[in-house]
Parts: C-alpha cells; sequence; structure tokens
C-alpha cells in the first residue's frame, strides 16, 4: 500500500508525471508564435515557445513531472499583422489527476 501511495505522488509531497494540455484560442489560423510558461512562485518550472508561421495546429501537449499545488500559466501569442504578443494569465491547481487542461483564453 506504500508503494501505491509514493506512485500517486504521496499526497502531493512527491512529483507525478503529468500531462498538460494547452488549449489553444479559436483562430489558430492566425496565430504565429505561442509561448507557454509554467510557474512555480518565482521558478520557472516549464518554457516552450512554439513558431507557427501558417497558423497552429492542435493545442500544445507537455508531458512533466509535478507535485500537487498551485502553479501560476502563463501564455503569450502572437498573431498575423500584431509585432505584440496577447498575454494570459492564469492559475492552475493540481491535483492527484495526470491530465490537466489549460484553457489559453
Amino acid at each position: 500500500m506504500a508503494g501505491l501511495w509514493l506512485w500517486k505522488g504521496g499526497a502531493g509531497l512527491f512529483p507525478v508525471a503529468r500531462e498538460l494540455v494547452w488549449q489553444l484560442p479559436a483562430d489558430r489560423a492566425a496565430i504565429q508564435t505561442v509561448e507557454v510558461q509554467l510557474w512555480d512562485g518565482t521558478l520557472l518550472v516549464k518554457r516552450e515557445e512554439v513558431r507557427t508561421p501558417n497558423g497552429a495546429g492542435p493545442d500544445l501537449v507537455e508531458r512533466l513531472a509535478l507535485r500537487a499545488g498551485t502553479y501560476q500559466a502563463r501564455a503569450f501569442v502572437t498573431r498575423q499583422g500584431s509585432a505584440a504578443p496577447q498575454v494570459y494569465a492564469s492559475q492552475v491547481r493540481l491535483g492527484d489527476e495526470e491530465t490537466v487542461v489549460i484553457p489559453i483564453r
């Protein structure tokens, strides 16, 4: 039983393999660049930038080990005809779920 407890993250004490799905906005054809960041307080946990000169495809999916807790998600989306990215931010609360959907809206 202790093995299962540790495998599932030990009540949030240990990192667990998770899948983060960054749900892109509906106007995917206009998206040129997407940068996503996941922060744990002042610590940058994950950063990825994807350039999509012909428009964005499916949602971005990342796999990483994270403990239960609250994280800050940030996304920077640059669209055709715009030099500055649009910034999106939200809090992500992780419990025992393995897949987390983060809407970029």
